[in-house]
C-alpha cells in the first residue's frame, strides 16, 4: 500500500521523474554506396588529400611564419634569461 511505501520511502512523486518530452533523435544518415566511395578516393579528395600537395595556402603560410617566430622568441628569451 501507499502507507508501506512511504515507510520505506519509495513513493515517488512527479518531480521523481525524468523529464519525457526530450526530442527525437536525429536520423541516422545515408551511408555511402559501393560507387560513391570509389568516386571519392579516385577523386583523390577523400580525407582531405588532394592531387595537388606541394600547393600552399596563404593561411598554412602565416601560421607557419608565426610558429618560427614564436620558435625563436622562446629560444632568444631562454638563451637571455640565465
Amino acid at each position: 500500500t501507499q502507507e508501506q511505501l512511504k515507510r520505506m520511502g519509495r513513493l515517488y512523486t512527479s518531480k521523481d521523474i525524468p523529464d519525457q518530452s526530450t526530442p527525437p533523435d536525429p536520423p541516422v544518415p545515408r551511408q555511402p554506396s559501393a560507387n560513391q566511395i570509389k568516386a571519392a578516393i579516385q577523386d583523390g579528395d577523400a580525407e582531405g588529400f588532394s592531387r595537388n600537395r606541394h600547393h600552399l595556402k596563404s593561411e598554412q603560410v602565416t601560421a607557419g611564419l608565426l610558429f618560427v617566430g614564436l620558435f625563436v622568441g622562446l629560444v632568444a628569451f631562454t638563451a637571455l634569461r640565465k
